[in-house]
């Protein structure tokens, strides 16, 4: 990885490009080499410094973010830093890293600058590209050379193998690059939880849980999937999904947990064994 990352701003709003250069101050690594208000402003500033990533906002006078791009003889690592969520499909289409909704925290731009360092080493290695991203409630990733976007609520798990995860929704799983510690920042907040080292759930997917021999947990899923918890983190999970109102408190030494339907009655997540 190089010791820093060359990026460049460009957005037609003096104060957007102020605090992102405020946040990207914060961030090891990141070395603004210039910025720029329009479209072709921009075009010569990364012409002439060719930076390794560039925060291009869509919307400037001039040209477009998309008319820069294809003005360039090189192709930088873009993250799109735009108030429009419509422009998600075109932006990756062009392979964006990353899709930015203004207005947008710090932590979730770190998640986007170390996706950029991320492409930036493949590249330097094999050339590959990067094959999924989430904007909003979206995660869209590349599937027999086609862009898919899933609802991210339509998710039921993620598992992860080294440097590749499942994504499975919808009855689907779809292949991508992508670490699951990826998916474990990205998808946090939307209620994904971390219960295995090769294995990510949706809390909204959960049907119920069961006790295995030794304290040990399993959870069951919509769809019939049965996903086992890692030993270190089966006591902080099943306290965490009792105390929720999903989840009935069941004692200790019940083997299952039953998780609520919309009706608000009990229903069991598997037979007792």
């Amino acid at each position: 990885m190089p010791s820093r990352i060359s990026c460049a701003i460009v957005d037609d709003e003096p104060l957007a490009r102020r605090k992102l250069r405020d946040l990207l101050a914060g961030i090891e690594g990141a070395e603004i080499v210039g910025e720029a208000a329009d479209g072709l402003s921009a075009v010569r500033l990364l012409s002439e410094h060719r930076p390794e990533l560039v925060f291009l906002d869509i919307r400037i006078p001039e040209l477009s973010g998309f008319a820069v791009l294809e003005r360039l003889d090189y192709s930088p690592q873009v993250i799109f830093t735009t108030a429009f969520d419509q422009f998600a499909v075109p932006a990756f289409d062009v392979d964006a890293v990353d899709y930015l909704l203004k207005p947008f925290s710090a932590s979730r731009l770190r998640i986007a600058f170390a996706r950029a360092v991320e492409e930036i080493r493949k590249n330097d290695r094999s050339g590959a590209v990067q094959q999924s991203a989430s904007v909003g409630d979206r995660l869209f990733v590349r599937a027999n050379g086609q862009l898919v976007a899933i609802s991210i609520s339509s998710i039921e798990r993620i598992d992860g193998s080294d440097d590749y995860s499942s994504v499975h929704a919808n009855g689907r799983t779809y292949l991508v690059s992508r670490r699951l510690s990826y998916f474990e920042a990205t998808l946090r907040a939307a209620g994904f939880l971390r219960v295995h080292r090769s294995h990510i759930v949706n809390r909204n997917q959960l049907k119920g849980m069961r006790t295995r021999g030794g304290g040990g947990l399993e959870l069951h899923l919509a769809s019939g999937a049965v996903v086992k918890v890692s030993r270190s983190r089966a006591a902080a999970l099943r306290a965490a999904l009792e105390s929720s109102p999903q989840i009935d408190a069941q004692e200790d030494d019940e083997p299952l947990r039953r998780a609520k339907g919309k009706d608000g009655r009990s229903r069991l997540a598997a037979d007792h064994r």
